[in-house]
């Protein structure tokens, strides 16, 4: 198995680094219901004024970019579901989803990284599956009003046009396994979904 290292090494530092580390003290996490308190802050910069929102889908977009370049997975050959360097890419991609969950701020808290898999699914699928994907999953949030809900909606979304598309198997899969793993986190430990947002009270 031969392994592009100077690709490699980035690509797994940006799939690895959690999005815990990236957050201030300037930011708090929030659940969907605790955003409504948000609408009186008089705080001149909005919630989503928080680096780690923006840098999450572009992070994860390159590094699986390069993930791929790395191991020659640019081609859609069925043999590559054989050999070790697909092996590679779904350990990888397991683990880097893993550690975005992660956080000690809160106790029975969770992570929600939709945008870090909003950037894997992009360049892991076609843009029609990536894009309708992630509309319904958008649409679920707000339907449900709450964040689970994103990768309910973003697993039936690339699945089903995936699958209409006949996109190839081996990397349909793999996309639904990055949208599933937070979901199935989140119902196996029973810990509620937040993401971060800028603190009303600072300046």
């Amino acid at each position: 198995m031969t392994i592009g290292w100077q690709m490699f090494l980035p690509a797994v530092l940006l799939l690895w680094f959690p999005t815990s580390a990236m957050l201030s003290k300037k930011v708090q996490l929030r659940a969907w219901e605790t955003f409504q308190s948000l609408h009186s802050s008089t705080s001149p910069r909005p919630w989503w004024w928080v680096p780690a929102l923006w840098i999450d889908p572009v992070r994860a977009a390159v590094g699986v970019f390069l993930l791929r370049e790395s191991l020659s997975l640019n081609d859609d050959y069925l043999q590559l579901v054989t050999e070790g360097p697909y092996a590679v890419m779904l350990g990888v991609l397991l683990v880097g989803v893993i550690l975005q969950l992660w956080s000690a701020r809160e106790e029975g808290v969770m992570l929600a990284p939709m945008g870090f898999v909003a950037g894997v699914i992009g360049v892991m699928v076609p843009w029609p599956v990536a894009v309708g994907g992630l509309v319904l999953a958008i649409t679920g949030v707000f339907a449900f009003r709450n964040f689970a809900s994103f990768f309910i909606g973003g697993l039936l979304g690339v699945g089903v046009l995936g699958g209409l598309l006949r996109m190839e198997i081996y990397w349909l899969l793999p996309a639904m396994g990055v949208i599933a793993i937070p979901l199935v986190a989140n119902l196996v430990t029973g810990r509620t979904m937040e993401i971060p947002a800028r603190d009303p009270t600072e300046v």
